[in-house]
């Protein structure tokens, strides 16, 4: 309910191969735990992974709780805002991930009513 240390970045490339894994970040940022979900799940959004994959890194960050969805969907989409600009700058590399992302955005639009 409140703010905490945030990865910012999660992705494969921040996962020791532990029993349980373990998540690395040398530079974690103090947000709110759904800006960094947020932040996570349109990375692999943007990957084109499945909602399976969705739902597991979900459990995975809630467990038990229930997560409030439209929060949630908000935060990936202040989060494919900020990376926009950056993506424009080199389209041919993430327009895939860019179209990637705005499906899922539209499919997921009635979250937000």
């Amino acid at each position: 309910p409140g703010s905490s240390y945030c990865h910012d970045d999660f992705d494969a490339g921040n996962i020791f191969a532990t029993e349980p894994i373990t998540v690395f970040d040398p530079n974690p940022r103090f947000n709110h735990g759904y800006i960094d979900i947020g932040s996570a799940l349109r990375i692999q959004i943007a990957h084109g992974r499945s909602e399976d994959v969705l739902s597991q890194l979900k459990q995975g960050y809630f467990g038990d709780d229930v997560p409030n969805e439209k929060v949630l969907h908000a935060s990936i989409i202040l989060d494919y805002y900020k990376k926009l600009h950056y993506w424009n700058k080199i389209k041919e590399e993430r327009m895939r991930q860019m179209e990637n992302v705005e499906r899922y955005l539209k499919e997921h639009a009635h979250l937000l009513k």
